[in-house]
């Protein structure tokens, strides 16, 4: 975009992580036009740093509201995983192989178990493993181990891969995409958003949709609200074994082990609150390859191969923020999933796309993901 330019588009999604490349897939696959904008590149923020779990049952301590928007977005992943191939060329990497959480305390392996009951209640797969069969089926596991929870339906995808095929089919839907695009600030006029102003020129929008992490508070502080949202780096290394090492994904406490197609195994990752740089800590690589060697032993004997991070953004509920702002029209905000980025992004999208075209959800209930839950009025203007 040239400088002073004006580009007028239906719909502009701040952000070109996997969040707002859904959101824009959903809304140009229904004939809105779109621009998504990107400061950088897309997919270089927490999307391009993700293992791409799709762990909607194993991370779920309890149901709710939350739990059925993760397994309704994991019903969503099967679905695109079937026809985003052929509409873009790109496989996702998708891998339908199910997912062990692993218990290392009595007291895990009770809560574990009870997890399993409500969620079998509710009609969703999955099996007890004790100790004695769970070693059967992973032989390189420590002894130290009390059992795991095996979910069949909890796959993962090559999250890279996924936000490429997104950017194809928003292009291939007629949307825009562009990178290098910096956000100064929301155009306004009277309570109505009608576009943002870039580096480059203006964008003119009847709905405007902030996808981004750590930037939307910036982007709403001038319009007098604050939203707390905390930076949370999550630190990931990749071994490269040189025979086939491990067949599913292994998640366990403070951390996992991630199996990938190109011969990769994923290591993660910390959660390290407020920080809010990508630089790779060696004590948050110890700490994670200690985490999961402690359980997987010849894991410490892999060759390394790399390491990253990526800076997620969370709520102090850890529920992520979808829907509109109250008292701006055309402002809408999708952003705080923390670790379920991967996860959530179709839903999230379909959700969003709700909102903008008057669409509410058949089955359901968005309210507590609401941005009225979070938004504090009187930040300085």
């Amino acid at each position: 975009m040239a400088n002073s330019e004006r580009v007028s588009v239906e719909v502009v999604v701040v952000g070109g992580g996997i969040i707002g490349l859904s959101i824009a897939r959903q809304l140009a696959v229904r004939g809105v036009q779109v621009a998504v904008v990107e400061q950088t590149r897309i997919g270089t923020g927490a999307s391009g740093a993700a293992a791409g779990m799709l762990a909607a049952q194993v991370e779920t301590e309890e149901d709710g509201p939350f739990f059925d928007l993760q397994v309704e977005s994991r019903r969503l992943w099967r679905k695109w995983a079937a026809t985003l191939p052929d509409e873009t060329g790109m496989q996702l990497g998708y891998r339908e192989e199910g997912i062990y959480r692993i218990a290392e305390s009595e007291q895990e392996a009770r809560q574990l178990q009870e997890r399993l009951a409500w969620q079998q209640k509710k009609g969703f797969g999955g099996a007890w493993l004790d100790r004695q069969a769970l070693k059967a089926q992973l032989p390189g596991l420590c002894d130290d181990v009390y059992g795991a929870l095996y979910v069949p339906d909890d796959h993962q995808l090559d999250a890279a891969l996924a936000v490429e095929a997104l950017r194809r089919s928003v292009v291939g839907h007629g949307g825009n995409v562009l990178e290098g695009a910096h956000v100064l600030g929301l155009l306004q006029n009277g309570s109505r958003v009608t576009g943002v102003q870039t580096v480059g020129g203006i964008i003119s929008a009847s709905a405007v949709v902030l996808a981004g992490g750590m930037s939307v508070p910036l982007l709403l502080r001038p319009l007098g609200y604050r939203l707390p949202l905390m930076p949370i780096r999550g630190t990931v290394c990749a071994l490269y074994p040189h025979a086939p090492f491990l067949k599913r994904t292994l998640f366990g406490t403070g951390w996992y082990v991630t199996p990938k197609s190109d011969g990769r195994l994923i290591v993660g990752a910390t959660q390290e609150e407020g920080a809010n740089t990508r630089e790779v800590p060696v004590g948050a690589l110890v700490t994670i390859l200690q985490r999961a060697g402690k359980m997987l032993p010849e894991l410490q004997r892999l060759p390394f191969h790399s390491a990253w991070s990526g800076i997620r953004t969370g709520t102090a509920d850890r529920l992520p923020v979808i829907g509109p702002v109250p008292g701006v029209d055309g402002l809408f905000v999708a952003t705080g999933h923390f670790r379920n980025g991967i996860l959530l992004a179709p839903v999230t999208g379909e959700v969003m796309a709700g909102y903008i075209l008057n669409e509410a959800h058949p089955t359901l209930d968005v309210r507590p993901f609401l941005p009225e839950r979070v938004l504090e009025s009187g930040a300085e203007s």
